[in-house]
């Protein structure tokens, strides 16, 4: 073969091979041109093999016209058994054994329209599925070409429900009413904002449970089935330490109406060893307990301990994936009919055993808005195989329920906790400037900002990064009142009196009066005080104080001037400085001034006499005033 004509086919074959892309990358944006949205799905359960009707918005997002686009909606052919297999066919994993039962041919789309379509899939076709839940796939077509071509899918999920013997389950929904990461950052955090005032209505109907934070103000008046502890510390962060705990009593200590609902983030031996007597705790079933003999969906009402061999309490066990599909956001049908479909497949799990299934809605405040909320309520206590139930009450630390439940004595599965210091650097802010405020006559005064700095700071929806911060402010402010008294030092004192009187110059910054105790601290016995000295300190003042002490020896010492609390605790001190006791010089010094004082009394009177001897007319006088008294 000659040089020409390698070089010929050479220059063929690159490019052919660079040719090959092209293809592919029509493909690959001909793949993600076209979006589908199923907006609504009417009805969410069907009852018998009636016609569903499904609204959807499909959208060009292509720099192409879809010339023709057809849109069909294909039914799984078989009733998924677990939950598990919902979940895989949500997330495109599971597209096996599904069958067309609707189409529809639409006009071109130019890129960037979107159009509202409707798609009706004919009861006729759903004759003979079996009673649950089956995945539907709604799927874009591009029918331009010689091959039709998917550019788009969305799933839902169908569930027929014909009238059975099976009885409904109880449903139970967790609403913490509690201010969101947003709101705890404003400047009145647990103030009554539009969304909790909302959600309180929404959540004022069978089934549905409102966990009030007593620290929120406006809502107390509203009916509310359950309590959290005040401000809704992060018990998980908080049970780590001595110091933290005792800061959850005091938020569990209040006497709201409700079980106190004790809901750790992650339950740990721990959170779950501090809980108050009384109260409920709330775990997450997957990832937090186990039961070794079961193999089904946790109920929510249980006897929870953290060991096997310990005495159980009552417990409710939230059911992850139904919660995270009631409070997430956006994609409406698609997370209620999920919802509706792993209720569906735990009533066919175990239909003849009645349990509960507890929702929660999220603590951060984040997720689906209350209108979304609001219609997959709805949806799932209008189904017929819920039941909206509420919390039953309690008697002798367990769940008294109308009816026999499966047994619900479950165990932790770890024993980890957490290693944060949250609830040691609060208590040692609180505790520095607790002294302090103990010596105002409202210490709530110096105590209240702090307080709610620090209950923001250990709340359970603050974010990380924003706690770092609020502990920054807590610390800042804790430091100001803890030295918001300080005593003046002196550069030295000479003392030359027994029993003198010491002036001790004290400055009160903070805003409010204070009665303090003013004491003395020598190094040497030759230097005594009778006692200390209470002292009224006037806000934002410097107050001059005498400190009488007892000097019974001479000589040069250091002292400190301390002021205390009522127990004793220094609470400010100056530094050292010199005194030079010379208590003698007072005595050698009075009568240094007796003496002086007499010698000039006797000076006095002498040269009044000898002056008075020396006058000679003084002395006539005299003499005549004989002479005349004289008698002849």
């Amino acid at each position: 073969m000659n040089a020409p004509r390698r070089w010929a086919m050479l220059l063929a074959l690159v490019a052919c091979l660079a040719a090959l892309p092209l293809p592919t990358a029509v493909r690959a944006e001909a793949a993600d041109r076209l979006e589908v949205e199923i907006l609504d799905q009417q009805p969410a359960v069907l009852t018998s093999a009636s016609d569903v009707r499904l609204r959807l918005a499909l959208t060009n997002r292509g720099s192409t016209p879809a010339l023709a686009p057809q849109l069909s909606a294909r039914l799984q052919t078989w009733t998924p058994v677990s939950r598990a297999s919902l979940e895989d066919w949500l997330s495109g994993d599971s597209d096996a054994a599904t069958r067309e039962v609707a189409t529809a041919e639409l006009s071109t789309l130019a890129p960037g329209e979107r159009r509202v379509e409707s798609l009706t899939i004919d009861g006729e076709d759903l004759h003979g599925i079996g009673r649950g839940p089956r995945g539907l796939l709604v799927q874009a077509w591009d029918g331009s070409g010689k091959a039709k071509v998917r550019e788009g899918a969305e799933r839902s999920f169908l569930i027929l429900w014909p009238d059975t013997s099976f009885p409904p389950i109880d449903v139970t929904v967790l609403g913490p009413l509690t201010p969101n990461a947003e709101e705890l950052q404003s400047e009145d955090p647990y103030a009554t904002t539009e969304r909790l005032a909302t959600l309180c209505d929404l959540l004022e109907q069978p089934g549905a449970v409102g966990a009030l934070d007593p620290a929120v103000t406006g809502l107390a008046d509203h009916p509310v089935g359950a309590r959290l502890p005040t401000a809704d510390p992060d018990v998980s962060t908080l049970a780590a330490t001595a110091e933290g705990r005792r800061l959850l009593r005091g938020a569990a200590s209040g006497s709201e109406p409700g079980p106190l609902l004790w809901w750790p983030r992650t339950a740990d031996e721990a959170s779950v060893a501090a809980t108050p007597p009384g109260a409920v705790l709330v775990v997450e079933g997957s990832s937090s307990v186990n039961h070794p003999d079961i193999y089904y969906t946790p109920s929510g009402l249980a006897q929870l301990s953290a060991r096997s061999e310990a005495p159980g309490q009552p417990a409710l066990v939230i059911d992850r994936h139904l919660s995270d599909h009631l409070r997430a956001p956006g994609d409406s049908v698609r997370h209620r009919q999920a919802l509706l479909a792993h209720i569906a497949a735990v009533v066919r799990e175990r239909p003849h055993d009645p349990r509960t299934l507890v929702l929660a809605l999220s603590r951060t405040g984040a997720g689906a808005d209350p209108t979304e909320l609001s219609a997959r309520l709805s949806a799932v206590f209008s189904a017929p195989f819920a039941h909206p139930a509420p919390l039953p009450p309690l008697v002798d630390g367990a769940w008294r329920t109308e009816q026999e439940r499966v047994s619900t004595q479950w165990t932790l599965t770890g024993e980890g906790t957490s290693s944060s210091s949250l609830g040691a650097d609060l208590a040692t802010s609180y505790a520095a400037a607790a002294r302090v405020a103990g010596l105002a006559g409202t210490p709530n005064e110096l105590m209240g900002e702090l307080t709610a700095l620090g209950d923001r700071a250990a709340a359970t929806a603050m974010p990380m990064a924003e706690r770092a911060r609020l502990l920054g402010a807590v610390h800042e402010r804790a430091e100001a009142i803890a030295s918001g008294v300080e005593v003046e030092s002196s550069s030295s004192l000479l003392l030359i009196s027994d029993r003198p009187d010491i002036p001790v110059h004290v400055v009160n910054r903070l805003p409010v009066d204070i009665s303090a105790t003013i004491d003395l601290l020598a190094e040497d016995p030759r230097l005594q005080i009778p006692g200390p000295v209470e002292a009224q300190l006037d806000a934002e003042a410097r107050t001059t104080v005498s400190l009488p002490v007892n000097a019974v020896g001479s000589g040069d010492l250091k002292v400190r001037i301390r002021v205390l609390d009522s127990s004793g605790e220094v609470i400010a001190d100056s530094a050292p400085f010199d005194v030079r006791v010379r208590a003698d010089w007072e005595n050698v010094g009075t009568l240094i001034v007796g003496v002086l004082l007499a010698l000039l009394v006797v000076v006095g009177v002498a040269r009044t006499i000898r002056r008075h001897r020396r006058d000679p007319e003084t002395q006539q006088r005299r003499r005549g005033v004989t002479l005349a008294g004289r008698p002849d």
